[in-house]
């Protein structure tokens, strides 16, 4: 915002669905003073939520907004009450306004001229909240931070939440890169000039079709066995989040999206996963009740990737987002999965994720290479809500 002959510029906003759900959220949080948990369907646990007390936004380095809920919400700047205070029926009239663009807009803009007037007077600068703050409150994923009381203990914290929307395109968990693609070693009958055929496999478009090349591996009885992960960090980090034998776990994962399931969407849920790496028992635990085993490395490996693990640097361990994650269902309702609760978003994270093939020329995989004397090849690891 600027001054100019003492006439203030109202920002124009525009953004996408996902950008205003943010700030959907941030509105009802104010109007409700509640955030619900919910179970792994989603469904909102009414007797089960945090209590807020405030929400901390920093639009500018060193000037700390509070939003403070109540029958009338108060802002405060820097720890002093900005005036006027704005009634919480005003509040209400443009969460309403947002939701009913964002639920009902076709186009990827959208621009809400009376939500920018709005916004102007509660000292809102931009859709996305800014992810630095001088007292460390954000950081990693974090879109939206606040001071909340644990309804069965009264304690107050200060936790961060990642913001997730239904109505658009769904959030990936994991992002293809470099640092995310698996060596596995080919055996079989393999030879150079099967190598050539192989890289030579395209589709009507000229990409590399991944469907017709793992057909042509399976009619060659050629078969990918899990190697190694191609970034040292990949290794680290997953052994530091699931233990030694996890790299080859998350390998068999994608064997089985891209082998089984020839690297369809179809049928290749988490879950989907899980069943197959229980049926092979790939980490070789020969232990009963392998299911139970699986299923608490795979939801600990997904709960870590959704609070810091990354693929491509080292990790320490801790997690970036200490509150969980919020969505904004197609209701209108919003619910969260948060750490006091953690066993019932891996449970989620179990059942709502699967995964995609991104682009093989842009991250470099499903191509055979040589490297000494061994015929290679890369499969990508990208996971999605779903």
């Amino acid at each position: 915002m600027s001054e100019n002959n003492n006439a203030k510029q109202i920002i124009k906003f525009s953004g996408n669905k996902g950008e205003w759900s943010e700030i959907y959220i941030f509105l009802k949080l104010l109007v409700d003073g509640k955030l619900y948990a919910a179970d792994r369907k989603m469904n909102r646990l009414p007797n089960t939520y945090l209590d807020v007390k405030k929400i901390i936004r920093e639009e500018h380095k060193g000037v700390v907004l509070d939003y403070i809920p109540g029958s009338n919400i108060q802002i405060t700047k820097n720890g002093s009450l900005i005036k006027p205070i704005i009634p919480k029926t005003e509040y209400q009239a443009i969460m309403r306004l947002i939701w009913e663009y964002i639920s009902t807009s076709s186009v990827g803009a959208i621009q809400i001229p009376d939500a920018d007037v709005f916004l102007d007077k509660i000292h809102i600068t931009a859709l996305k909240s800014p992810a630095t703050q001088t007292a460390g409150f954000f950081g990693g994923t974090t879109d939206i931070t606040m001071e909340v009381s644990d309804y069965r203990s009264g304690i107050n914290s200060t936790v961060g939440f990642s913001c997730k929307s239904d109505l658009g395109h769904k959030a990936t968990l994991i992002n293809a890169s470099g640092s995310t693609n698996f060596i596995f070693k080919l055996k079989g009958p393999i030879t150079d000039e099967l190598m050539i055929c192989f890289n030579n496999i395209f589709d009507n478009k000229g990409h590399a079709s991944i469907n017709d090349r793992i057909n042509f591996l399976k009619e060659n009885k050629i078969e990918p066995f899990f190697e190694k992960t191609a970034s040292p960090s990949a290794n680290r980090n997953l052994i530091l989040s699931g233990g030694k034998e996890m790299p080859e776990i998350v390998g068999a994962l994608l064997k089985f999206f891209y082998w089984e399931r020839n690297g369809k969407k179809s049928n290749s849920t988490i879950r989907d996963a899980l069943n197959y790496i229980v049926r092979n028992d790939v980490a070789n635990y020969k232990l009963p009740d392998l299911e139970t085993i699986y299923e608490k490395k795979l939801g600990s490996f997904l709960y870590d990737a959704f609070t810091g693990l990354r693929f491509g640097s080292n990790w320490d361990g801790r997690p970036s987002v200490n509150g969980g994650y919020i969505v904004v269902k197609n209701s209108g309702e919003i619910v969260a999965y948060h750490s006091t609760f953690t066993e019932q978003f891996k449970d989620f994270l179990l059942d709502n994720l699967a995964f995609e093939s991104p682009s093989t020329s842009r991250h470099g995989y499903m191509t055979i290479y040589k490297e000494n004397g061994e015929y290679l090849i890369k499969f990508n690891l990208q996971v999605r809500f779903r």
